[in-house]
């Protein structure tokens, strides 16, 4: 079997056809790391833009997806922690 048929036979049975949407594959990519305080509804929102920056056109790329929102998140977090630690520092030193 060709390539060309091995393609037209996975097409015909309906398998790999299309680009999986974030609303296909969320419930596969697992929960949120948000914290108490974080809006989830931001969360989803630049898991969506994310993903349709970059155009993932398989599972896989939307668990890379999910991984880079996630290291987003968790460096923001640390800049607000660490803005937050320095404030506390120049007030005390006052």
């Amino acid at each position: 079997m060709s390539k060309t048929e091995r393609i037209t036979a996975v097409q015909t049975v309906g398998l790999n056809v299309g680009r999986p949407t974030l609303a296909s594959v969320r419930p596969l990519l697992g929960p949120s790391w948000i914290i108490e305080g974080e809006d989830p509804e931001r969360y989803e929102r630049v898991l969506t833009e994310v993903g349709a920056a970059a155009q993932p056109i398989d599972f896989i790329d939307w668990l890379l997806v999910k991984d880079i929102v996630d290291l987003t998140s968790e460096i923001q977090r640390i800049h607000l922690q660490r803005e937050r630690l320095m404030r506390a520092e120049r007030l005390s030193s006052l």
